[in-house]
C-alpha cells in the first residue's frame, strides 16, 4: 500500500495535502465509497477511483457515514470530480465554509450535507489557514493595484496560494466580485486574464 500512498500523494500536489480540508498533511489512504457500513461497498476498495488521500481528522470525521440520494449517488462531493466552489461559499471574515445558494435562492444540499459530515472542514484551525491565504491573496490584489509590486511577483503570490480552492474562489468563482478583485479584474483585464490561468493552474 506504500506505492499507492505515494502515488496519492503526488495527485494531491506537491504539499500532499489532504484532499477533503486542504490544510493537514494527508497521513490516511481514504475510501470515498466505504468498505464497511450501511452504505459501503467492498467491491470499489481498490479502485482508483474511489481512494483518496486525506487527513486522520477528515477521515475519523467521514468514517463509515455516506449519504446517497433516492437514486444512489453520492451526496458528499467527491474532491476528485466535483467543483467545490459551485457548491460551497467562503466566507471571509470567518473563514468558514457555508452552503452557496443558486439562482432560486434555495442552498447546495450536496454542500450541506458535505459540511455536517466532514465537520472537520470548519475547525478553527482550518479556518485560520484560510483567513492566511485570503490576507495574501487580498495584499497582493492590492500591491499590485498600488503599483508597489510586479506582474511576476502578483502572479507568484497567486499561484502559491492555492491551497483550500481560495485562488479559484476569487479568481474564477463568486469571490472575483468582491473587492479589491472585482477593481483588478476592471482596470487590468489582461493581467486578470494570467491571474485565473494561474488559480486555475494552482493546487
Amino acid at each position: 500500500m506504500e506505492g499507492v500512498r505515494a502515488v496519492l500523494g503526488r495527485m494531491a500536489g506537491e504539499r500532499e495535502r489532504c484532499m477533503y480540508c486542504e490544510d493537514s498533511h494527508g497521513t490516511d489512504i481514504e475510501h470515498f465509497w466505504p468498505r464497511g457500513g450501511e452504505d459501503g461497498d467492498p467491491g470499489r476498495a481498490f479502485r482508483w477511483g474511489n481512494l483518496l488521500l486525506s487527513c486522520g481528522g477528515c477521515n475519523d470525521a467521514k468514517g463509515t457515514t455516506f449519504p446517497t440520494d433516492d437514486t444512489g449517488a453520492p451526496v458528499l462531493l467527491d474532491p476528485t470530480l466535483d467543483y467545490p466552489i459551485e457548491h460551497l461559499y467562503f466566507d471571509p471574515p470567518t473563514g468558514q465554509l457555508a452552503p452557496a445558494f443558486d439562482q432560486s435562492g434555495t442552498p447546495s444540499h450536496r454542500a450541506e450535507v458535505t459540511l455536517r459530515v466532514l465537520h472537520t472542514l470548519n475547525s478553527d484551525p482550518v479556518t485560520k489557514g484560510r483567513q492566511r491565504t485570503y490576507r495574501s491573496l487580498h495584499r497582493a490584489v492590492v500591491q499590485i493595484i498600488e503599483g508597489r509590486s510586479s506582474r511576476g511577483e502578483f502572479l507568484a503570490t497567486v499561484g502559491g496560494n492555492g491551497e483550500y480552492g481560495l485562488a479559484q474562489w476569487f479568481f474564477l468563482g463568486r469571490g472575483a466580485s468582491s473587492e479589491p478583485f472585482a477593481t483588478l479584474a476592471g482596470q487590468q483585464p489582461d493581467l486578470w486574464a494570467e491571474a485565473q490561468e494561474v488559480a486555475r493552474a494552482a493546487t
